[in-house]
């Protein structure tokens, strides 16, 4: 407020962009020094208002309590999951899809709020700081890239892969009636063409769950190494 307050008065504003809070705090400090009467007026005007200001966060900050606890909308511990029916799953089951449906979550968002721009270019640094630092500005852009594009792969993964790769797979013949329903698990048929192109799809669905399992693994690792990126 104190800032706001020394602009209205009339004293120049901070001559960069942005700054550290040292630069902050040293700027301040000339103010004062070449515009005594001015800013003495900002901090007397600002500590009238201290109270005002007080109970407005205190208001604010029982509204919110309520809002986390009462309102579903605010309930941001609460994970529902969407894409298991209800029944019973062990937690590495709900470990997985925890993960992954807060991930789909937030790429959502990014993906259509106009607002937020992930593919930085050098437009989107100040002067001062392409000045300053070109080398870590062009090292920030390629970071950022690159863990939009791991993020991006991740979340096709997600919502393009992972769903169909059972439909990949062949379907398991119909095995005679009267064979009963489990004949399968017994030695009876083997030797019955329709049984060995049984234990032929299984032997299939078997690897192909073997190699998804170790695919879900790394999915869930490259996610947990990118997960400092995902903020709004």
């Amino acid at each position: 407020m104190k800032r706001g307050l020394l602009l209205k008065l009339g004293l120049p504003k901070f001559p960069k962009v942005a700054g550290t809070v040292d630069e902050f705090d040293d700027w301040e400090t000339e103010l004062r020094k070449k515009y005594p009467v001015r800013y003495a007026v900002a901090e007397a005007i600002s500590l009238c208002f201290k109270p005002l200001r007080t109970a407005k966060r205190k208001l604010n900050n029982a509204y919110w309590w309520v809002q986390y606890r009462v309102n579903p909308k605010h309930k941001y511990t609460t994970i529902k999951l969407k894409k298991l029916e209800p029944g019973y799953y062990d937690e590495d089951a709900l470990l997985f899809y925890a993960m992954f449906e807060i991930f789909e979550t937030f790429m959502k968002r990014q993906l259509t709020d106009p607002q937020i721009v992930w593919e930085y270019d050098e437009g989107c640094f100040p002067d001062w700081m392409l000045e300053d630092d070109l080398e870590g500005v062009k090292k920030e852009i390629k970071s950022r890239n690159d863990r939009w594009k791991e993020m991006k792969d991740i979340y096709d993964w997600w919502v393009d892969v992972y769903p169909n790769r059972e439909s990949t797979l062949p379907e398991y013949p119909t095995l005679p009636k009267e064979w009963g329903a489990l004949a399968c698990l017994g030695r009876k048929y083997d030797d019955e063409k329709e049984m060995i192109e049984y234990k032929r799809i299984i032997n299939i669905h078997i690897k192909a769950e073997d190699e998804w399992e170790k695919e879900d693994e790394e999915m869930m690792i490259r996610l947990v190494k990118i997960q400092s990126s995902l903020w709004d």
